[in-house]
């Protein structure tokens, strides 16, 4: 028996099934295609070269991306939906939503929990011999050499894909999946705030050090140990990240 939910999605697919026939397109072009602008128009507002503020509209973004409007409108229902863009009120038009210091507390401080209890687990999980520390190891080696570097640009790029494949690592090692999937939904929001965290360059040697602790701790299989340089690492970068946003446009930072 087809229930009125079912019918109505049973409906929604078939209208998207028109769209996409009247774009002379198969369905699974269309979704690997709203995939590819999805993918595109995150790693640009994660990598701020959407900054926040920055107008999403359809019109241009068809243009720029040479995508046709249906894919596009997909992409942008997922960055409402990742709270990524919102909705200009007086106008409806889409922009990149921005960075207020009341959000920057709210994940942190659900960070804190969160990753605090995957180090702590993750932590005594190597202590009981359950998980391999080799990829851990290799990245503190890694990172020895990074830090004898001299600053630079390329080293602050090289320390950050670093730091990208450490948090994946305590994500996917974690011993509980559902803390790792909670974690890894937050990684556009945590991204994107990482040029504000490190908009001084001392920030880099202070982060890499930060690193090293949280590191040293799980290799040693010490679960408060890890903890705590974890809640220690978050918390310098939250008070990093209040820098830069102090010293951000108005335009970008919602106070």
């Amino acid at each position: 028996m087809t229930t009125a939910r079912g019918y109505a999605e049973t409906q929604q697919h078939r209208h998207l099934r028109l769209l996409d026939q009247r774009e002379g397109q198969p369905v699974d072009d269309r979704r690997n295609k709203a995939d590819a602008v999805y993918a595109q128009l995150r790693r640009e507002i994660e990598s701020g070269e959407l900054p926040p503020g920055s107008s999403l509209s359809e019109h241009t973004l068809v243009a720029r991306l040479g995508a046709s409007r249906t894919p596009v409108r997909d992409a942008l229902r997922r960055l409402l939906d990742d709270d990524l863009a919102v909705r200009d009120g007086s106008r409806g038009s889409l922009r990149v939503s921005q960075i207020s210091a009341a959000g920057v507390r709210d994940l942190f401080g659900y960070r804190q929990v969160l990753e605090g209890a995957a180090m702590r687990q993750l932590a005594q999980a190597i202590a009981d011999g359950r998980v391999d520390p080799a990829p851990i190891a290799q990245l503190e080696d890694e990172l020895r050499g990074l830090r004898a570097r001299q600053p630079s640009a390329s080293r602050t790029v090289a320390f950050y894909e670093l730091a990208e494949r450490f948090d994946a690592l305590v994500r996917d090692l974690t011993p509980n999946p559902l803390l790792g999937k909670a974690i890894r939904d937050l990684r556009p929001h945590t991204t994107r705030l990482r040029s504000i965290a490190h908009h001084r360059p001392a920030r880099d040697e202070v982060s890499m050090a930060e690193h090293t602790q949280m590191m040293t701790a799980l290799l040693g299989g010490k679960p408060k140990a890890a903890e705590r340089a974890c809640a220690e690492h978050l918390q310098h970068t939250v008070e990093a990240i209040f820098a830069g946003i102090a010293d951000a446009a108005p335009s970008t930072v919602a106070l």
